[in-house]
C-alpha cells in the first residue's frame, strides 16, 4: 500500500480517499449563508427588463432565471455569471453586493416594493428588518 502522508502515523491511499469523500459529502449537503446577495431585481428594473426577458435572453432554465430574479440569497454559478456577462455585459459587481449594502438598498425602497420582495417564497423568513 502506497503511503500518502508521512507523520507519526501513516494514512493509506484508501483512508485518504475515504476522508476526502466524507468531507465532500458533508460540504455538498451543508447549507451555509454567504454575506452576499444579488441585486438582479434592481438591475433588471434599471435596464427595463422583465424576469421573462432575462430568462429568454440568457437561455438558461426557467426556474434558474426566475429564482435569481426573485430570491436575493441565490448567487449565480460561474457558468450563469459568464452567460450574464456575455448577454448583458454585466460583471458580478453590478449585481452582487454585501448583505449590508443590500439591506441599505432594501430599506430605501417604498413600502409596496418591500412587500413584493418579502412575499417571495422562502425569502420572507430571512429578511432582516
Amino acid at each position: 500500500m502506497e503511503k500518502i502522508y508521512e507523520s507519526s502515523y501513516q494514512i493509506s491511499e484508501n483512508t485518504c480517499i475515504n476522508l476526502l469523500s466524507q468531507s465532500l459529502k458533508s460540504y455538498k449537503t451543508s447549507k451555509f449563508e454567504l454575506p452576499v446577495k444579488n441585486l438582479l431585481r434592481k438591475v433588471l428594473k434599471e435596464n427595463q427588463l422583465t424576469p421573462y426577458a432575462f430568462w429568454t435572453a440568457l437561455k438558461v432554465g426557467q426556474n434558474t432565471a426566475y429564482r435569481l430574479c426573485k430570491d436575493p440569497d441565490k448567487i449565480p454559478s460561474k457558468k450563469i455569471m459568464d452567460k450574464i456577462f456575455d448577454t448583458f455585459g454585466w460583471l458580478p459587481g453590478d449585481y452582487l453586493v454585501s448583505e449590508e449594502d443590500w439591506n441599505q438598498w432594501f430599506n430605501s425602497l417604498k413600502t409596496e416594493e418591500k412587500q413584493e420582495i418579502i412575499q417571495t417564497p422562502k425569502f420572507s423568513e430571512r429578511v432582516k428588518r
